[in-house]
């Protein structure tokens, strides 16, 4: 009777450690698994952005009121410029604006044309021109060129008229 015992209780360590290899070599593939799967999309996040960045690193509005802004893509998804306001620096009122195909004079209620402007890549520079008919822009005042994306994303420059 005694041997009867013996072998159960040998039976018993071998099953024990049979399941601490089982649970070992499972948390061993779960860790690799969830390593490989979150190195993976790490890795993707990049190029998920689509959203749209860019700076005005410069502009100059002349005495005739033409308007010269640079635009610079930060960013990885191409930026079209859709509009472009002068601002009074000092109340933010709008004192020109344009837009692509616009033939009024340049006052906010009558846009007068943009460039088209698209700035592919990240980098890039690209130069934005409109015309101010409007009597409004006087030499030596500061002014705030705003530009404005398709995808409604903006950027600003303050300079001074000459």
């Amino acid at each position: 009777m005694e041997r009867a015992r013996n072998k159960k209780g040998i039976e018993a360590i071998v099953g024990a450690v049979l399941l601490i290899v089982i649970t070992v070599v499972a948390a061993v593939l779960l860790y690799l698994w969830f390593t490989g799967y979150l190195t993976g999309t790490a890795s993707k996040a990049p190029q998920i952005n689509t959203v749209q960045q860019f700076i005005v690193t410069g502009a100059s509005i002349s005495s005739s009121g033409q308007v010269t802004a640079y635009v610079e893509n930060t960013g990885n998804v191409p930026v079209t410029i859709a509009q472009a306001n002068v601002l009074n620096s000092t109340n933010g009122a709008v004192v020109c604006a344009a837009i692509p195909g616009g033939s009024g004079s340049g006052a906010p209620t009558s846009p007068t044309n943009l460039s088209p402007t698209s700035v592919s890549s990240g980098g890039s520079v690209g130069t934005v021109t409109f015309s101010c008919s409007s009597p409004t822009l006087k030499p030596g005042q500061s002014y705030t060129i705003q530009l404005i994306s398709n995808s409604g994303v903006s950027a600003e420059y303050t300079t001074t008229a000459s």
